[in-house]
């Protein structure tokens, strides 16, 4: 069949005479395309091109390349490139004029059929150089066709007159030729302006004589049209050369992705508003991609509930499946589509596992193919072998095989979870190994690699595996108890009974010693949830904890009893068990498993009074799972806790302030007691120091007490809370409140130092000093044994106090001093608070006779409050003179410092005595001390 030609009015360039003929050209193949009025400009990406060709020919970069997935808004953004900044022919004339400002909406009659030809559409005020504009097709692999496109295109900017050899030119019907090339060489350096030439969708380019042309036409591009290629792979055009000539300029294509900011502004630009969590979902789930944003944007419009809409948008989408067919599976051949949906199965890819799931030896081939020709597949890493599906692109093909073929879809999945389980990565082989829907397999991995992936991960990711799996999988005795394990570990306490109590089993009814030690495991961290702990230690201590062969197991069964441990008081047992569990998990990774550990060895410092050792631990496990981006998660409640706790008893008000608050946020309903207790009691006593209802304050403490029990409460929690409840209940004169303390701590930790100390309390507060001292004195002596260390230094202050009111001022010293013995180890000052200001009087008065705690003294008088009742104003020569008193200068040796007499000195010195209410040097220091003036 004849081409359809079109003559020139001008001569053929090789006779001067005559009409060129050229094919046909449709007027909008050589027109820039308008945008719709739902496109947005993207200046950050208009930045990325030059505004015009390089002044100097070999300057800079004359080919700009831009290689991008179908739909990634390439034509839109050249489009928009283009009217910036080109200069349109003047309709009359035929020389170059700037357009108008466009708002990127066509002008009137413009974007038409019928309508001109010409190569720009409206210009910004920075217009600087003609546009001339080709949109490639199949037909341009007809070298004839391709010449009369481009030829076309170039006349239309207007950038030649009439006579020139440009409009002479007869495109090649075959192979070009050298003469014409020169032709084409003499005619663009007639061009009377900078001139771009854009060639739109060069992936449609494949013969080898069209290819070959555009290629010489690029050769000879410098001193002529500047050459923009885009399409969604580099075309063949041996551009290495151009590259090391320093001739191209490339824009990568994630570069097109859609920023949150760009995205809002285009659903705005459709009419759409959306709220900022589910435009961060949507942009997630498009991740960015332009035709992903304008399909959901087209189904927003109208729906009963767009929120709803995001929620679902996937590749299953209807609009989204029949794109991608269409732009982007369609033009694949039948095998790479057939690699496609067999691979679909699996988030990400290595070339070992696409060849086993496809069958195919050249998986990687097809992989690195797909990827350089921006068929929405990543490479993930520069040099890896590892790659990934666009999400989109991933649901649209898990739609199609499910639908097409369910029984491949399950076939791949037992591969996928064969193909991990083998290579040393359980959690995927789990995942896949559910997905199969094949018991067997999925019994067998979740046996081998669930408490490994709970002690990894914790118990969320594999309970949420499990969720949907099918009653005869998780009936199974091995499931059910990993299964169990991980609801508890996720704080679901009625889920993990409920598979046990299915299970209808004790510990030692399994055949095998490692599910054994497994279930008698799980009771103990049940019972830690709300059961009978010394009853579920003592099956599991019958069961045995050595080796099972199952190293996790193991683990689990270390530190459930570890834990266990502490809360009933056994701390060095616990350290030893908890260190050792530690020391493993850092070996092996398992990161939850650590921070548990990293945790729970803060308490038992805490259980021991040891602030540095709770601070350093509990701290360390607040940055390990903040490096995970675990620290916002529960299991972050008690580390915080335990800061709280410890900046309290180092009165740090703020410190201790801020942590509780984060540990209660972290708090849930199912969490351990013990750990909810004691969080929350910290949060009590940190909130009665700036509580502006004492009352309140006091309330909030005694509910929390009650709620104490010999079960679920450590005694060390016990023993920290009844001194802060009784106090608080004296304080607001709720006395009976006070005697329920005394009684509940007898019933709770027994006859030891802690009930000793409260009734001592009680006897003082009635008005008894003796009778206190001589329920005290077994607590002093040591024959009553404590719980925790700072029952003792509670003891010793309160022995201060009531020495002192004897008038025994000895014994007081000797009291305040065995309280800072007892204290300054642990860096313990909240006992020398909550004894009020006669303690501080007493430490200051002893200043200089504590040996080698002077400095934790002095660092008491710092952070203890001043007594509030204010002395009189020191005059400034007072205030000098003061400073010099503690000093062993002579009235005569001050005097000569300060440069006055030494009868001023013994003025102002007689100043300071009425003022402080002493009679002494010795005593003023001592005043001072007390009152914070030194």
């Amino acid at each position: 069949m004849p081409r359809p030609t079109e003559k020139t009015s001008a001569g053929a360039a090789s006779s001067g005479a005559g009409r060129v003929e050229r094919a046909a050209v449709p007027p909008p193949k050589v027109r820039i395309p308008f945008t719709t009025a739902a496109s947005v400009t993207r200046q950050r990406l208009m930045r990325l091109i030059p505004a015009e060709p390089p002044a100097v020919p070999g300057e800079g970069p004359d080919v700009l390349l831009l290689c991008a997935p179908a739909g990634s808004g390439k034509t839109t953004l050249l489009a928009d490139w283009a009217r910036q900044v080109a200069v349109l022919p003047d309709a009359e004339t035929g020389e170059g004029r700037p357009g108008e400002e466009s708002s990127g909406k066509p002008e009137e009659g413009a974007g038409r059929e019928g309508a001109g030809t010409e190569g720009a559409g409206a210009v910004g005020a920075r217009g600087r150089a003609a546009v001339a504009w080709v949109s490639l097709d199949a037909d341009d692999n007809d070298v004839f066709r391709l010449w009369s496109a481009l030829l076309t295109s170039l006349e239309a900017t207007g950038a030649w007159g009439p006579g020139s050899t440009l409009h002479r030119l007869a495109p090649p019907h075959g192979p070009v030729e050298p003469g014409f090339l020169a032709a084409v060489a003499r005619a663009l350096e007639e061009a009377a302006a900078k001139v771009w030439l854009v060639l739109d969708d060069t992936q449609e380019l494949h013969d080898p004589d069209a290819l070959h042309s555009l290629g010489e036409l690029l050769r000879i591009t410098p001193g002529g049209p500047a050459v923009v290629l885009s399409g969604r792979e580099e075309p063949p055009l041996a551009l290495h050369r151009l590259r090391l000539e320093g001739r191209v300029r490339e824009i990568p294509a994630h570069e097109l992705t859609f920023t949150r900011e760009e995205a809002e502004r285009l659903l705005d630009a459709s009419g759409v508003r959306l709220p900022p969590d589910r435009l961060g979902l949507l942009v997630d789930r498009t991740e960015g991609w332009a035709a992903g944003l304008r399909l959901a944007a087209l189904s927003l419009p109208g729906a009963p509930d767009p929120a709803a809409v995001i929620g679902e948008f996937s590749g299953d989408d209807r609009g989204v499946t029949d794109y991608i067919v269409g732009e982007v599976v369609h033009h694949l051949p039948a095998h790479v589509r057939r690699f496609l949906l067999d691979t679909s199965v699996c988030d990400r890819l290595s070339v070992g596992l696409a060849a086993a799931l496809s069958g195919r030896g050249d998986a990687g081939e097809i992989l690195d193919r797909l990827e350089r020709g921006n068929v929405l597949t990543v490479r993930l890493g520069r040099t890896g072998d590892w790659y990934r599906y666009h999400s989109l692109l991933l649901g649209c093909l898990r739609a199609e095989l499910r639908r097409g073929d369910m029984a491949a879809w399950l076939r791949l999945h037992r591969t996928a979870a064969r193909w991990y389980a083998g290579h040393g990565m359980p959690d995927e082989a789990l995942e896949h190994a559910v997905a199969s829907e094949d018991p067997d397999l999925a019994a067998e991995l979740i046996e081998a690699h669930g408490p490994h992936q709970i002690l990894g991960r914790g118990g969320a990711p594999l309970r949420r595996l499990l969720a949907g799996a099918p009653a005869g999988l998780t009936a199974r005795p091995a499931v059910a108890l990993v299964s169990s394990l991980a609801s508890l570990l996720s704080g679901d306490r009625p889920g993990a009974e409920a598979r046990l109590h299915a299970l209808g089993r004790t510990p030692a009814d399994h055949p095998q010693r490692a599910l054994r030690v497994l279930h008698a495991s799980i009771e103990v961290n049940r019972a830690r949830l709300g059961g009978d702990v010394p009853a579920a230690l003592a099956r599991l201590d019958a069961v045995g904890t050595g080796p099972t062969g199952n190293p996790d197991i193991d683990l689990i069964a270390l530190v459930g009893a570890g834990i266990a441990r502490m809360w009933l008081g056994d701390h060095d047992t616990a350290e030893r068990n908890l260190t050792d569990a530690l020391r493993l998990a850092d070996a092996t990774g398992l990161d939850y498993l650590a921070l548990v550990c990293l945790g729970n060895l803060g308490a038992v410092a805490s259980c021991r009074s040891d602030l540095g050792g709770t601070d350093r631990r509990a701290r360390a496990a607040v940055e390990f799972a903040a490096s995970r981006g675990w620290e916002h998660t529960s299991t972050c409640a008690f580390p915080f806790g335990l800061l709280a706790w410890a900046a309290h008893q180092r009165l740090d008000t703020r410190a201790a302030r801020e942590y509780a608050s984060t540990a209660m946020s972290l708090l849930h309903d199912h969490m351990e007691a013990a750990v909810e207790l004691s969080v929350r009691a910290t949060d009590a006593a940190v909130a009665a120091d700036t509580a502006g209802d004492a009352h309140s304050a006091a309330a909030r403490m005694h509910e929390i007490w009650l709620r104490m029990d010999r079960r679920h409460s450590p005694p060390s929690l016990i023993a920290y809370s009844a001194p802060a409840v009784q106090r608080l209940a004296l304080q607001v004169g709720e006395t009976t409140w006070a005697v329920e303390a005394v009684q509940r701590t007898r019933m709770l930790l027994g006859p030891g130092g802690e009930w000793l100390l409260l009734r001592a309390v009680a006897r003082a507060h009635g008005g008894r000093p003796d009778a206190a001292r001589r329920v005290l004195r077994p607590v002093l002596n040591g024959s009553a044994p404590c719980v925790v260390a700072t029952t003792a230094v509670h003891a010793w202050l309160l022995e201060a106090v009531l020495a002192e009111r004897s008038g025994n001022t000895y014994r007081s010293h000797e009291a305040v001093a065995r309280a800072l013995e007892a204290a300054a180890p642990r860096e313990i000052l909240r006992p020398f608070r909550d004894a009020g200001e006669t303690v501080r009087t007493l430490i200051a008065r002893g200043t200089g006779r504590f040996g080698r705690h002077e400095a934790f003294a002095t660092r008491l008088l710092t952070a203890l409050p001043v007594p509030s009742a204010a002395p009189a104003a020191l005059t400034a020569s007072e205030q000098r003179l003061l400073l010099e008193l503690p000093s062993m200068r002579t009235t005569e040796e001050i005097a000569a410092a300060l440069h006055v007499s030494p009868n001023t000195v013994k003025t102002h010195l007689r100043g300071i005595y009425r003022k402080l209410g002493v009679r002494s040097r010795r005593d003023a220091i001592t005043a001072a001390r007390r009152r914070g003036l030194l």
